[in-house]
């Protein structure tokens, strides 16, 4: 993606109390940190929004901040959108390599938690691919 003047940046997931699906179970909650985890010290991806922060209560990090909850624990009210998207201007942007990402990584940035492919079914990875102009 790099020679192709892409970057790649990945975004955390956010938390939720839905109870319309397993989106809301402490089991899923503790995927969903156990992956934000890795996103956020190992991902491969050349930066991270961390959307997570955003958007999650200080006071009980497995739910959306009340003003950001759009009423149904999954979903964001348009102050959560603005708060999401404030999350990504914060981001820094810098200019890909062909050589890899442009953060440094340790060796065992390859672990992928077993969790992830689980997570699959409850959520969406956020991955942004943004063109880099020269």
């Amino acid at each position: 993606m790099h020679a192709a003047g892409l970057r790649v940046l990945q975004g955390t997931i956010t938390p939720s109390t839905s109870t319309a699906d397993a989106s809301g179970t402490p089991e899923a909650n503790a995927k969903r940190q156990e992956i934000n985890t890795w996103i956020r010290t190992q991902s491969p991806a050349d930066g991270v929004v961390d959307f997570d922060a955003a958007v999650r209560d200080p006071a009980d990090p497995s739910r959306i901040a009340t003003p950001y909850d759009g009423s149904d624990g999954l979903h964001f009210s348009l102050a959560g959108y603005v708060a999401m998207a404030a999350a990504s201007r914060s981001t820094s942007f810098a200019i890909p390599s062909a050589a890899g990402p442009s953060r440094s990584r340790s060796p065992s940035s390859a672990y992928v938690p077993a969790s992830a492919a689980s997570c699959v079914s409850w959520s969406v990875a956020t991955v942004i691919r943004w063109r880099v102009r020269g």
